[in-house]
């Protein structure tokens, strides 16, 4: 196993990754997430290993949790794709659809009383040329008459499914996580719609991002196609 483990929640996100670097699946790691997806289960490299766990926050985290406790990564990546709030709160430098964000704070949407039962959770981030974001994930796309609420985190910028339960699952087992997300689509009514449209060409970017990233992990490697080739 490697050092590094790239957690990512679903094939269309991650399959592009494992064939860039030639991974090689892991017959004898099994994650139960439904059948809907084939790709999913854990792929090995010789400089990371990727895990594609199924989406929302109870398949990464158990399916995380397991590569914890086996395999004992020193560092746990979340990549994958976000959907922007735009200027939704007033923000006047959101994420646009193909950028890239290295989250630097964690929220969670869908749980009265945000404060008292899902504090904020605050993630290291890397040394890249792009923007840091606030990430709000919910166990499902948020709604106009969630924004109503007093305790959606209005400082958040991008919103995926996973993330929050991740980052509490590092803080468990002491694990240090970082977040790279690239945008595919507006938070809205139309977003599986522009998910689909922009997810390979928005995933480009983002590979190119979390390459910097890795490389800039201390003793790590510089990746690239020929160097990172499976080992099985």
């Amino acid at each position: 196993m490697a050092d590094t483990l790239i957690v990512i929640a679903s094939e269309r996100e991650g399959l592009g990754l494992v064939d860039e670097f030639g991974l090689q699946h892991a017959e004898d790691f099994e994650i139960q997430a439904g059948d809907h997806e084939r790709g999913l289960g854990l792929y090995h490299g010789r400089s990371f290993d990727v895990l594609i766990s199924g989406v929302l926050e109870h398949h990464m985290v158990a399916a995380t949790a397991l590569c914890l406790h086996r395999y004992k990564p020193k560092r746990v990546v979340n990549f994958g794709a976000c959907g922007t709030y735009g200027n939704r709160f007033g923000v006047e430098t959101a994420p646009k659809i193909e950028s890239v964000v290295s989250v630097s704070t964690s929220y969670r949407f869908d749980v009265d009383d945000n404060l008292h039962w899902v504090p904020p959770r605050t993630l290291p981030v890397v040394n890249l040329s792009v923007a840091t974001a606030n990430c709000v994930t919910g166990s499902r796309y948020s709604r106009a008459s969630d924004y109503e609420s007093v305790h959606f985190p209005k400082d958040g910028q991008v919103e995926d499914m996973e993330l929050y339960g991740l980052a509490v699952l590092m803080e468990t087992f002491a694990v240090p996580l970082y977040s790279i997300k690239y945008v595919t689509n507006d938070v809205g009514p139309h977003g599986r719609e522009q998910f689909r449209e922009h997810v390979v060409s928005a995933r480009r970017f983002g590979h190119e991002a979390l390459e910097n990233a890795l490389s800039d992990f201390r003793d790590f490697p510089l990746l690239s196609g020929a160097d990172n080739s499976a080992s099985g």
